[in-house]
């Protein structure tokens, strides 16, 4: 006689037997999709700060720059030049400020699911399977694809910010979210899904029987 034990399913709530996620679900835990307006106005703060970190890079060093690729002085001419020690500094702070930057936003986002951009706008990035923390390599990808986007001037990004208007099951995900398995939610107007006791609470709610 051959005994089968039932094996409990690596499989989380709110996921069916092919490991789709239910929108009906994350809708009855109180989970609303991020608003198209202010994942745009969060994105824009990230690229703005972005922006702030290079004046010291632009404003120091590419003068110099522009002279060497212009013709106007020699690389040796760039070496002696009054400023380029000055211009040197300045491009290294800017390296070493974007570099902290990065490793901020990309820890920030794996663990607690936002950017600086997201947290004043009031939004979080979950997994969309199971609807906790991203992780490390998604929220990786998820950058990725979005910097090779922006690789084509304006229209790249034109369309990589148009894209959560194109999903189909309405939860306003993007290009990019769906590749990386992401979803962005509203935590002003819904569930905060990283207030883990609220979380839990909406779970179990959700998983109870009706009671007659």
């Amino acid at each position: 006689m051959i005994w089968e034990i039932d094996q409990p399913e690596d499989r989380p709530d709110g996921v069916d037997a092919l490991g789709r996620p239910d929108p009906a679900y994350a809708a009855a835990l109180g989970l609303i999709r991020a608003p198209f307006g202010r994942r745009s106005l969060a994105f824009v703060i990230d690229i703005l700060i972005w922006v702030v970190l290079q004046l010291p890079l632009w404003l120091g060093a590419l003068p110099l720059l522009l002279k060497l690729g212009t013709g106007s002085i020699s690389p040796y001419g760039l070496v002696n030049h009054p400023d380029f020690v000055l211009a040197a500094v300045m491009a290294g702070v800017s390296v070493a400020l974007s570099l902290a930057f990065l490793i901020v936003q990309w820890i920030l986002q794996a663990r607690r699911g936002l950017t600086i951009g997201k947290g004043f706008t009031g939004l979080r990035s979950i997994h969309i399977r199971t609807l906790e923390r991203p992780g490390a390599g998604p929220v990786l990808l998820r950058v990725l694809i979005v910097g090779a986007a922006g690789l084509i001037p304006v229209i790249g990004t034109a369309v990589m910010l148009a894209s959560p208007t194109f999903d189909s099951t309405d939860r306003g995900r993007g290009f990019h979210d769906r590749v990386a398995r992401m979803w962005l939610v509203d935590i002003k107007r819904g569930l905060n899904p990283y207030d883990e006791k609220r979380m839990r609470i909406a779970r179990k709610t959700v998983k109870a029987e009706p009671v007659p």
